[in-house]
């Protein structure tokens, strides 16, 4: 990752991810002024464990957006939102949503195979709705 300041990484989440800032801030369980504080820093100083979400969620959206190919973004916050992954002592059904294992585990170095554990289901439930006719747009 080239050291560039976070404002960028901010504003292509925000457009990828169809969010607002608040949104965005939510989403990662951070205040909307964290997310003010980050852009005028290098996002290889996010350091924090709130900072590392942010840094994690940009690694997962590259990820998930090379997987999709370009005719699915759409699903992309979806995926993130939607999808779920086996995790035990999270959810009442030891599975939680892509974006609460972000916050949660924001360093984790296997990370990448919970999003593909995450995209599978989010894509086998997809598909399972197109087969039972309800059209996905």
């Amino acid at each position: 990752m080239k050291a560039h300041k976070a404002r960028e990484s901010i504003e292509a989440l925000l457009k990828q991810l169809a969010v607002t800032r608040t949104q965005l801030a939510a989403m990662l369980g951070v205040s909307e002024r964290a997310v003010s504080e980050w852009a005028n820093r290098s996002i290889e100083d996010l350091t924090t464990d709130k900072g590392m979400r942010f840094r994690r969620l940009n690694e997962v959206v590259d990820y998930l957006t090379s997987k999709l190919g370009d005719k699915n973004h759409r699903y992309l916050r979806s995926i993130i939102e939607d999808g779920r992954i086996p995790m035990t002592g999270i959810g009442d059904d030891d599975t939680a949503s892509l974006i609460s294992y972000i916050c949660a585990c924001p360093v984790e170095k296997g990370w990448r195979a919970n999003v593909d554990a995450a995209f599978e289901e989010f894509m086998d439930h997809m598909n399972g709705r197109n087969q039972s006719g309800i059209a996905v747009r």
